[in-house]
């Protein structure tokens, strides 16, 4: 494969995944717009989703720190070492979601006031369905910088694409806006098996100290 077609390559594949990821973390809120369209509750998430989305917006400014070093890793050794600075860094936006869970109903009222009382245990039930989400961008960026191979992203974000989609169809008519995040979580469960499944076999793949080298981009 020449250089020109290895990058279109892995960019569109790359590019592709992310669409999918973004729609998926969208289609809660379309979905309970569609079921419950006149129900204020759907405020109520809506803030409650903007507070998560804060939130992963560290996630996102980790994972930019990070990927330099996953694109110069060449032995076990340094990739051993390099998840386990990167699991240090995000347990950050971990705790900061574990703290959102925790964070008293009084706070939410301080910001929101009582009108907005939901607002508290709908952006507690999403803290826990988010909780192992900044983890799951360990094996994504080995996927990605490393080993370069966008593919298994792409199957991962699109399993969450469809369990969202699928799962709140189903769960928003039973449990109402405390459904999509039983089914965010399980989407991130599913999905995160994809990219540790991927990580480890790629992993094992390496009989040397060294990865074989990839075409640069």
């Amino acid at each position: 494969m020449v250089k020109s077609e290895f990058r279109m390559g892995y960019t569109l594949t790359f590019f592709i995944a992310s669409q999918f990821f973004n729609l998926a973390m969208r289609m809660d809120l379309f979905l309970l717009s569609y079921f419950l369209s006149r129900s204020p509750e759907i405020g109520y998430y809506g803030l409650s989703q903007k507070i998560i989305l804060t939130v992963m917006a560290s996630v996102a400014s980790i994972t930019q720190v990070l990927s330099p070093n996953f694109s110069n890793l060449k032995t076990k050794e340094e990739i051993k070492h390099q998840f386990k600075i990167g699991f240090y860094y995000l347990l950050i936006p971990t705790g900061l979601f574990f703290l959102l869970f925790m964070t008293p109903n009084w706070v939410f009222y301080l910001f929101f006031t009582e009108k907005f009382a939901p607002t508290a245990a709908i952006t507690k039930a999403l803290s826990l369905a988010f909780l192992i989400y900044p983890v799951l961008s360990l094996p994504l960026l080995y996927i990605l910088y490393t080993v370069k191979k966008p593919i298994h992203i792409l199957t991962s974000n699109l399993i969450i694409f469809l369990t969202v989609i699928i799962g709140c169809y189903f769960f928003i008519p039973k449990y109402g806006v405390f459904g999509p995040p039983y089914v965010l979580a399980l989407s991130f469960v599913l999905g995160g098996i994809v990219l540790l499944v991927a990580s480890i076999l790629e992993y094992k793949k390496i009989k040397v100290s060294s990865i074989p080298q990839k075409t640069a981009l």
